[in-house]
Formats: C-alpha cells, sequence, structure tokens
C-alpha cells in the first residue's frame, strides 16, 4: 500500500505542477485596440495638398467614376483639373458637407468619409493652392 500511496502523490504532484503551468502560461492580457487598433485611422489635415491628397479624393469620387469628367460632366462641371476643381471648391464644399440622405449631397452614391470631407475643408481653408 506504500507503494501506491507513494505513486498517487507523485502522480498528484506532477498533475498539480503541470496544472500550475498551464494556468500560468495561459494567463494573460490582450488589449485589442491595442493589438488590432481601433479600426479608425488617424486623420492628419495638417498638411493637405492637391496632389497629394484633393486630386486623388476628387478624382476617386467625382471624376474617374464618370460624372465629373469631359466634356459630357454633370452640370457641365468636369473636376478632371486643379483649376476646374479651385474655381469649384465652394460648391464642392457646400455638397460634400451635407448630411446622408440630403438632396445635392456629393457624390450621389453617399457621403465622403469624414476624413476625406476633412481634407478637402483643410485645403480649401489653406487656399486652395496647387501644390
Amino acid at each position: 500500500m506504500t507503494k501506491t500511496k507513494n505513486k498517487f502523490r507523485i502522480v498528484n504532484k506532477v498533475l498539480l505542477i503541470v496544472l500550475g503551468i498551464v494556468s500560468i502560461t495561459s494567463c494573460y492580457y490582450d488589449n485589442a485596440e491595442e493589438l488590432y487598433g481601433t479600426g479608425q485611422k488617424s486623420c492628419d489635415t495638417s498638411v493637405v495638398t492637391f496632389s497629394q491628397d484633393v486630386s486623388i479624393i476628387i478624382n476617386n469620387n467625382c471624376a474617374f467614376s464618370g460624372c465629373h469628367l469631359g466634356t459630357n460632366a454633370a452640370a457641365g462641371i468636369d473636376l478632371s483639373t486643379y483649376g476646374s476643381v479651385s474655381a469649384n471648391a465652394t460648391e464642392i464644399r457646400n455638397r460634400i458637407n451635407l448630411p446622408s440622405g440630403a438632396v445635392g449631397l456629393m457624390p450621389p452614391t453617399g457621403r465622403l468619409n469624414q476624413c476625406d470631407i476633412d481634407k478637402i475643408n483643410a485645403w480649401i481653408d489653406m487656399g486652395a493652392m496647387n501644390n
């Protein structure tokens, strides 16, 4: 019986050690926000340029989508050049800042994301330069 008791004690000790190790190594804290971010990227509007920011937004959402490009541009407004974008800056600002679903909202497929709106507004506020 003593051999059985000793084996039982050894098995118990081994199990306790294994359980302790598993418990210690499996307990860790993962902060999903730190690991994966919040899903929102920061929107830096301190240095917005026409060539690196505004033209890309306008081309992707207004001009090259087919609405404001070429001789058949909607409302006769071709936004494929800096000159036409800067000449229409106030109208662009008014249209992109309308609430979702509002009559006249541009683009008509849905409101731009807030970062794109903020970049266009910042560019206009900085003088709508050809930079």
